[in-house]
């Protein structure tokens, strides 16, 4: 009897340590309120348990819905971590972010990993298709509001993994569509200053270019007109169908070059305008994507400078 309870005293000892050793599921959200408020509450609470134990370790694995862009768990697993560590002040090496794949739906999950215990690993349950035949849209990123999201991405966040992306299909090519917030006099939201959708998109493509060493005819920058303040991140893929896109009408209300708004002319030959050519950057759209790389490097050479020359002689 002595025996037995011995050995009953030393499954529950070893149970208790076991279960302080290994990992936690501390907390998990969604993102069901798109300003990221959520967020904060949940991270707060979190930090709360990683504070009571100074030698254990944040793993933030992030899932994205069935039918979300391949980028969006990874970015934001990378705005939790950011907030963490230039907000909070912990130690950027306390924290892991993974992607996690996909679900059917969107998750975030907090873990406390003490100093001995074995790591979570993610537990994809869906498969997203990709079909190689048409573009893919990596990420849809909300831009220039004041909400949690838009203070805790940065541009490592937003296009680190695009680049990525983009180098492991060396066929393929970028095309960063940028939209400007269009304004609502009732609502009291003003128009963005013309240009604004153009501006967004070189940013985005400067920074592929300088920090990820992309060429720039890989890389296109689109005004998208007006909408929600928003950038879209394509993979252009040779020949594609543009089942998904992107699409852009040419009559929508956009810039022109003297900076006022136009709406320009129907497309009258096809239902949308094909913008994204390989390394195109004028606001000016293009009717249909080139479909062969030699026809857009010609183009890329050639249809800026005449259009400017063109300009400045209607001015004088």
């Amino acid at each position: 009897m002595k025996l037995l309870l011995c050995f009953g005293l030393l499954f529950l000892v070893f149970g208790f340590l076991n279960a302080q050793t290994a990992a936690r599921l501390i907390d998990s959200y969604d993102d069901k309120i798109p300003s990221g408020e959520k967020e904060q509450w949940h991270l707060e609470d979190f930090l709360k348990v990683l504070a009571a134990e100074p030698n254990a370790t944040a793993y933030i694995v992030a899932y994205g819905a069935r039918e979300d862009p391949p980028g969006k768990a990874r970015r934001f697993a990378l705005r939790a971590k950011h907030y963490m560590v230039e907000m909070r002040g912990i130690e950027p090496s306390r924290i892991v972010t993974l992607d996690g794949g996909h679900r059917e739906a969107f998750v975030v999950e907090l873990w406390l990993v003490p100093k001995s215990a074995r790591p979570p690993e993610p537990r994809p349950t869906v498969t997203p298709s990709d079909d190689l035949g048409d573009n893919l849209l990596y990420d849809n990123i909300e831009v220039g509001y004041e909400n949690f999201g838009d203070a805790n991405e940065d541009d490592a966040a937003r296009l680190d993994g695009f680049a990525l992306a983009l180098k492991k299909e060396p066929k393929a090519w970028g095309c960063i569509v940028a939209y400007a917030m269009a304004g609502n006099d009732q609502m009291g939201i003003t128009w963005d200053t013309p240009g604004t959708g153009l501006k967004l998109a070189r940013e985005h493509r400067d920074y592929l270019i300088y920090k990820h060493h992309l060429r720039p005819a890989a890389v296109s920058a689109v005004d998208g007109g007006y909408a929600d303040r928003v950038v879209e991140l394509w993979i252009m893929r040779p020949n594609a169908r543009f089942d998904k896109g992107p699409f852009l009408y040419p009559d929508r209300l956009r810039a022109n070059r003297n900076g006022t708004l136009t709406i320009g002319k129907s497309d009258t030959k096809g239902i949308c305008c094909k913008a994204c050519a390989r390394g195109q950057t004028h606001r000016h759209m293009l009717k249909y994507a080139n479909r062969h790389r030699a026809h857009n490097e010609r183009r890329n050479r050639t249809i800026v400078e005449p259009e400017r020359r063109k300009g400045l002689s209607h001015q004088a």
